[in-house]
């Protein structure tokens, strides 16, 4: 199995911790933890889904943090999500060539 390389990232200025865990429910691939500033990710999962796991729990601490919520058009949830998705990339560089590795 692929783990990610690093245990922090810079997510839009929040520096969250991954944790890679069997601890959390089996039933759940992996988890964002936004107050606690912390994404749990299941460790029994493939690589492809390892990576595709820590992409979309960044997702959420991004949503969180720009204030997207279910009433937010089209148009302002991706143009936040892609500012947002960016800025983590550039501030991680490390983590965004594995996460785009095979």
């Amino acid at each position: 199995m692929s783990l990610p390389p690093v245990r922090k990232i810079d997510i839009c200025g929040f520096v969250f911790t991954v944790v890679v865990s069997a601890d959390i429910s089996c039933e759940e691939l992996g988890r964002c933890e936004t107050t606690s500033q912390t994404i749990y990710l299941n460790e029994e999962q493939g690589n492809d889904s390892m990576r595709d796991c820590l992409l979309h729990e960044i997702c959420h601490a991004i949503a969180y943090l720009t204030g997207l919520n279910d009433d937010d058009n089209e148009e302002a949830f991706v143009s936040r999500l892609s500012t947002g998705i960016r800025a983590t990339m550039i501030a991680n560089p490390v983590l965004c060539e594995w996460i785009f590795n095979r």
